[in-house]
């Protein structure tokens, strides 16, 4: 729970067995930040677990870039899933209009890992004591950054 609401509208994913991690933020303010965040990481745990199979193709054969890629599809087809059964959610009932949640995955196959995220809470990576940041903000502020219509001054 943050400083500005009085509950909490983040869900948290820990799946050991499928090496699946995730965290899904709903958004403070909107509609049902809690219901989306949830029905997101439920979506993806289901979509991970019904397609498992193109993960253990991975593991067994690990240096595979098409098993790999196999791996990358299914998260995003994970993500993809899960905005839309949010989307249909929040159309199909008045009260959850507009409804929205960020979404960040890791998924650990072998000695591999990969990510999906949707939004602007962010995937980093800790190595040597160091920070790497590895998504990029899905946010029009970040955008228009990118494209050189706004400066980092101006952000700020």
């Amino acid at each position: 729970m943050g400083r500005v609401r009085d509950h909490n509208e983040d869900a948290l994913l820990l799946d050991e067995g499928l090496g699946l991690y995730a965290v899904a933020d709903g958004m403070g303010g909107h509609a049902a930040g809690e219901v989306a965040s949830q029905l997101t990481l439920e979506i993806v745990a289901r979509t991970v677990r019904e397609h498992f199979g193109r993960a253990e193709q991975l593991l067994a054969n690990p240096g595979s870039r098409e098993a790999a890629r196999e791996v990358q599809r299914l998260l995003d087809d994970a993500a993809l899933s899960a905005c839309a059964a949010v989307h249909e959610s929040g159309q199909a009932e008045e009260s959850r209009r507009g409804m929205g949640t960020t979404l960040s995955v890791l998924m650990v196959v072998g000695s591999q890992g990969f990510i999906a995220h949707v939004g602007d809470s962010r995937v980093y990576l800790l190595r040597d004591g160091k920070q790497h940041q590895l998504t990029q903000d899905h946010t029009l502020q970040n955008e228009l950054l990118r494209r050189g219509k706004l400066t980092p001054a101006q952000v700020a």
